[in-house]
């Protein structure tokens, strides 16, 4: 039986998940680095409002993807088996909380709970294209690490943008980051399924088709550039290289969700039928 692409996801959807993993990424890394070290710059009144502008952005284009309002209604309406439903609560925790830090002195409990609530943020979008079953391009543990280190990576450069004189302290883990996700990455491509099966339509238009003109610029631009541009800032011109490499990471980052929404294939029916993944943004708009 021939697989199906999808064509209900698209590019709003990946600014939407772009958004949601730089501005959770940045309240990970910023938390984590305040229980770290116990400087409050790391929870400043200035990383808190970039993180709290980014994930309302991110919300702003979830909820114009939805369409109407009662779509957005409907989107909270389900947390017991949506993941979606989810995703909303977890932003709209995330960012009471980063209203609730604008005006309070950070401490271990504020970065403590800043954290978990980052991390629930920066997994859910993971977590719901995981559920698709019928879509073997996404069901697989790989694409939850995936989403995770690209938020951290992205986090880390928006810190590092704000707060320039710390980018030495950032390198060394950015690199990780990068070798963390290149490594999970070309683990993710090398699977293989079946012949005819939906996986190996995937794989094709990734590396093949027509999405390989994005699934290149992603692993040259996000990740080869900026770790040798990340490498050669711990000896030289440390801002100016990680804030070159911090800009190519974003375009790898954003062509990282884009390809894996677009490439995705599956089983007919059952993915249409709503039975695996949310209903409400597969519903099209009407006018």
């Amino acid at each position: 039986m021939k697989a199906w692409r999808q064509t209900s996801w698209g590019t709003r959807v990946a600014v939407d998940f772009f958004l949601n993993g730089t501005g959770s990424g940045l309240i990970v890394m910023s938390s984590a680095l305040f229980l770290m070290t116990g400087q409050s710059v790391f929870l400043s009144k200035m990383i808190i409002l970039s993180g709290l502008i980014i994930l309302a952005a991110g919300l702003l284009v979830l909820t114009s993807e939805l369409g109407r309002p009662t779509r957005a209604i409907y989107a909270l309406s389900n947390l017991r088996t949506s993941w979606l439903s989810r995703g909303v609560l977890f932003n709209a925790l995330l960012i009471i909380a980063l209203l609730i830090g604008l005006f309070i002195v950070p401490s271990l409990f504020m970065a403590i709970v800043l954290l978990i609530l980052s991390i629930l943020t920066a997994s859910y979008p993971s977590f719901l294209l995981h559920a698709a079953k019928d879509i073997e391009l996404w069901h697989t543990p790989l694409i939850i690490g995936l989403f995770l280190f690209w938020a951290f990576a992205q986090g880390g450069v928006i810190i590092g943008m704000l707060v320039p004189k710390i980018t030495n302290l950032l390198l060394l883990p950015m690199l990780a980051f990068i070798a963390i996700i290149a490594i999970m990455e070309g683990t993710f491509l090398s699977r293989r399924g079946k012949e005819g099966s939906a996986l190996n339509e995937s794989k094709k238009a990734l590396l093949l088709g027509d999405l390989r003109r994005f699934t290149r610029p992603s692993i040259m631009l996000g990740l080869i550039i900026p770790f040798i541009l990340f490498s050669a800032g711990l000896f030289v011109l440390t801002v100016p290289l990680f804030l070159a490499g911090g800009v190519l990471l974003f375009v790898g980052g954003f062509f990282f969700r884009y390809i894996i929404l677009k490439s995705a294939y599956h089983r007919p029916m059952s993915v249409l039928h709503g039975k695996e993944v949310d209903k409400s943004i597969f519903i099209k708009r009407r006018g």
